[in-house]
């Protein structure tokens, strides 16, 4: 498996617990602490998926999806939008955006897992 996954998330033991548990299962993980740098990331690098969390600095992961969602060379990633914030509008904002999936946290590494391979099986290239 080359799968290569990035993990947008402000919070240190968020992006800790993800990466290693996805490491674990066989994927290359990148990781990103804001907006604006899981933006810089997702133009680096060839990414299968994207984990983003919805409240974070500099471009909130709504931000994020409609900016990778609108530009061609990243408007294929899947992108799965993680929030602790479970409100009906927020998921409609995201989905509206591009997100592929909404979740809400607390969000156990193994339901993680299936949702992202569900993408990854839809997804052509994956």
């Amino acid at each position: 498996m080359n799968e290569i996954m990035l993990v947008a998330d402000d919070v240190l033991d968020t992006r800790e617990l993800y990466a290693m548990y996805f490491t674990a299962r066989g994927f290359r993980v990148l990781t990103s602490i804001d907006g604006q740098s899981t933006i810089e990331t997702a133009l680096a690098h060839r990414l299968d998926v994207i984990i983003l969390d919805r409240a974070m600095p500099k471009l909130d992961g709504i931000s994020v999806t409609r900016l990778l969602k609108s530009d061609p060379r990243t408007q294929g990633i899947p992108i799965i939008i993680l929030t602790a914030y479970p409100h009906e509008s927020i998921e409609g904002d995201a989905l509206e955006a591009g997100a592929d999936i909404f979740l809400t946290k607390p969000c156990l590494p193994e339901y993680l897992e299936t949702r992202v391979r569900e993408l990854l099986e839809r997804t052509p290239g994956s």
